[in-house]
């Protein structure tokens, strides 16, 4: 499997698709998907997620090739079409040399391709596994301080929700990409708009600040929008005027 970082959506479907090929064929499909994602093969939920999450990469890709100007779109969508081919006549009690069968050495040149064109125009940020490892370690211990916080019960739900969100996006970001972080941070901004007014009283409450703080790290690296600074800086005037 290729070692360095997409960063581009048909990057991480090439290195899906390399890590899906190395699985044995003497498994099932529920079986094979559990060892490319790292899942129990009883956790049938989690397994159908995931296969999911690789399905909206797959839709990212094809939208991304679609955006390209100047360029023969044919060609370059040939690999994401074989891709929606096998998840479109997929069942999980098959065999799953069915798979490995469909994710040959064409689809991977064609995957090739197309990530090296996509790379070129790409705005995506990497993140690289140090920085990924320290912000999950601020997630947790966040959430751990705010368990033990003054901060009333159910907002302090409330807030630990997001953090599993923002946590969870990090522990799957190297297989799927910032998509799941982007989500992530996506659905903590509009929950914090939401709920200015019941954050409003504990903005000098350093846990949130710090929360904050980790948010604009995260919506910056995944390019939110253009520039994380100044989405958050939005978050901070809203909780400042509802204080």
């Amino acid at each position: 499997m290729s070692s360095k970082q997409p960063n581009n959506p048909a990057g991480w479907l090439q290195r899906i698709v390399e890590k899906a090929r190395t699985v044995p064929t003497n498994v099932s499909v529920r079986q094979g998907w559990a060892q490319v994602f790292g899942l129990d093969p009883g956790n049938l939920y989690g397994i159908l997620q995931s296969i999911a999450e690789f399905v909206k990469l797959v839709e990212e890709a094809r939208k991304a090739v679609t955006n390209l100007k100047g360029f023969e779109h044919n060609l370059y969508h040939r690999p994401i079409e074989r891709l929606e081919d096998v998840l479109s006549h997929m069942n999980l009690d098959s065999s799953w040399s069915s798979v490995v069968a469909s994710f040959d050495e064409n689809l991977l040149y064609g995957l090739s391709v197309t990530n090296d064109v996509l790379s070129k125009f790409s705005k995506e940020v990497e993140l690289d596994e140090e920085t990924l490892k320290d912000l999950q370690y601020q997630l947790k211990e966040l959430e751990e301080n705010l368990v033990t916080s003054d901060i009333p019960e159910e907002l302090m739900v409330f807030l630990v929700d997001q953090l599993e969100r923002m946590r969870n996006a990090l522990l799957n970001y190297s297989l799927f990409g910032p998509g799941q972080v982007r989500e992530a941070v996506e659905n903590a901004t509009g929950a914090f708009i939401l709920h200015a007014r019941e954050l409003g009283p504990f903005w000098d409450n350093p846990i949130i600040k710090r929360l904050i703080s980790i948010l604009t790290i995260l919506a910056s690296a995944v390019t939110v929008y253009q520039g994380g600074q100044l989405l958050t800086e939005g978050i901070r005037k809203l909780l400042s005027s509802s204080n």
